[in-house]
């Protein structure tokens, strides 16, 4: 049985990117090892770099091909395990949303801090551009402090994302979509940027006339219950249309005319005119109660029509409770309970429309409705800035590398976190993946995490490591997280600095890194001000210090 941790002695290392580590850094471990008797390792991430299929740009001296590399990397992890056996590795950098972001699910968008396990949810497939929901093979819920990027589009897209989250766009033309980082695009001169909306509908016709089909429409917008009947209100000049299809379906009503006269204001609004009579139609609940059983909730076979079959639908809900907009007959708008658009949008959004929901008079609200799976947020650069964010941050990783979000009422069609992103972009199927345990050629005992948090036995103070937490520093982590904090990733920051909030001191700790300077990935910092440190940090008891390397 192994033996578990007391953590009375841990030693944590960072930001090796190994083969392009210091040539001194497994003697210096190895005299850390010596000297301070480490009975935990934890690896704050990045231990290795395959710079050559990297996204950054390249040194054109740069020779190692990527094989060279992982040989490099594999090589540096053995030796490192015959040091260190067992070792805590923790995953580098996570591309994530706010948490004002929601993700669609077969039940419709959630807040994603309400994802729970086991739950599909709603992404793209890029070859088909057909929307599918998907098992997340893993879901990220971390902690962020730092610069996020905003995204504003007038009408298509809301993001708050970290600067390396992915979008799947096309830059000042159509037809050219990729995965691009946010960060990307804020350096970016572009002025145009075109975003998927929706998914196409290529479903064969469902096994409804289309009589009926309107009849739905009519009775999820017009419908009231009056015990067991279901009563309609259509004004005198459109109440034909109801009529006429219940003579055409054999189905018997009552009807009659109620006087408008008396009628002088509607939702608060004085009116200009006196409205036109009401007709009253009503029909026994029975007639239409099989086919919607639930008034307030969209039947699920909707979702199953045709393209054909939900243009019919979406003209009678616009006809009984929209409008069009005159100088575009393609832009509509259907009113509504924040509940009904909620769900008529993601109805939509299966059949290559762009629909966006806004509260247009106190609790009123309306759907922008536009029939185009892509669309364009013309000077561009003027709706992109970073924005400081200091909260909780989500994401989830899907087979089809896509995920379908939600902000403020507009869709968004996004990259996934990214273990599989060079995969799909090389068409190389899952199941010939390696683990990245594997691929580093690492010893049985060692385990990855996102992050990891311990408890010293010694003090029993509690202590959180993770790669990083976006551009803040360590010490502002601890503050608002009440914890010590040890963080890696920021290769010119070492060292520790804390804060008593009158309650207990927190310690904010910057591991540094290990890296080479003659590496061809960071020749750059020749030409930085700020140049990497590289140490170590060892907790013995509770207490920290750094180890600088000599």
């Amino acid at each position: 049985m192994t033996k578990r941790f007391d953590n009375c002695r841990v030693l944590v290392l960072s930001d090796t990117h190994a083969p392009y580590h210091h040539k001194g850094t497994l003697d210096f471990l190895s005299a850390v090892n010596a000297e301070y008797k480490p009975d935990r390792v934890v690896h704050a991430g990045d231990c290795g770099d395959i710079y050559s299929i990297s996204e950054y740009p390249k040194d054109l001296e740069h020779r190692d091909t990527w094989s060279d590399e992982i040989k490099g990397l594999r090589k540096f992890v053995k030796e490192l395990g015959s040091l260190f056996p067992r070792v805590d590795l923790l995953e580098s950098n996570h591309d994530c949303f706010d948490r004002e972001t929601e993700i669609l699910t077969r039940s419709g968008f959630i807040p994603f801090e309400s994802l729970e396990d086991g739950v599909e949810v709603g992404t793209l497939n890029l070859s088909t551009n057909e929307i599918e929901y998907q098992f997340p093979t893993k879901v990220t819920r971390d902690f962020y402090s730092g610069d996020m990027v905003r995204i504003n589009g007038a009408t298509s897209i809301d993001l708050l994302v970290t600067p390396n989250h992915r979008l799947y766009a096309s830059r000042q033309t159509r037809g050219h979509f990729r995965m691009q980082t946010a960060e990307e695009l804020l350096n970016s001169k572009c002025n145009k940027l075109f975003t998927k909306d929706a998914g196409v509908n290529n479903k064969p016709e469902y096994d409804i006339d289309d009589e009926t089909l309107k009849l739905v429409g009519w009775y999820l917008t017009d419908a009231s219950f009056r015990g067991n009947t279901i009563v309609f209100l259509q004004r005198k000049s459109n109440y034909k249309k109801i009529t006429d299809l219940l003579d055409c379906k054999g189905i018997p009503y009552k009807l009659y005319e109620k006087d408008s006269s008396r009628i002088t204001h509607i939702c608060g609004k004085e009116l200009k005119k006196v409205p036109e009579n009401q007709m009253v139609i009503s029909i026994k609940a029975s007639e239409l109660n099989h086919l919607v059983p639930n008034r307030y909730k969209l039947p699920d076979w909707l979702y199953n029509l045709s393209k054909r079959q939900v243009d019919i639908l979406l003209s009678v809900l616009i006809d009984a409770d929209g409008s069009t907009y005159t100088q575009n007959r393609k832009a509509l708008v259907l009113y509504g309970t924040y509940d009904f658009v909620d769900q008529v949008q993601r109805l939509l959004l299966h059949s290559g429309y762009r629909a966006t929901i806004r509260c247009y008079r106190g609790k009123d609200w309306k759907l922008n409705i536009t029939e185009r799976v892509e669309s364009c947020s013309y000077k561009f650069k003027n709706r992109i800035n970073t924005q400081e964010y200091t909260g909780p941050i989500y994401c989830a990783t899907v087979p089809n590398d896509t995920l379908i979000v939600r902000r403020n009422g507009k869709i968004s069609i996004t990259g996934n976190s990214r273990p599989y992103r060079k995969s799909v972009v090389a068409g190389i199927p899952r199941e010939f993946l390696v683990k990245y345990l594997d691929v580093i050629g690492a010893p049985p005992d060692w385990k990855i995490h996102s992050s990891l948090n311990i408890t010293v036995d010694a003090d029993r103070s509690n202590w959180t490591m993770v790669h990083s937490f976006g551009g803040s520093n360590a010490l502002n982590v601890a503050k608002h997280k009440a914890t010590n904090i040890i963080m890696g990733h920021h290769h010119s920051r070492s060292g520790i600095a804390s804060f008593n909030n009158g309650k207990r001191v927190v310690h904010g700790i910057d591991t540094g890194c290990l890296i080479s300077d003659s590496g061809s990935p960071y020749r750059y910092n020749r030409l930085d001000i700020g140049r990497p440190i590289r140490s170590v940090v060892m907790i013995i008891e509770g207490v920290p210090q750094i180890i600088p390397m000599r």
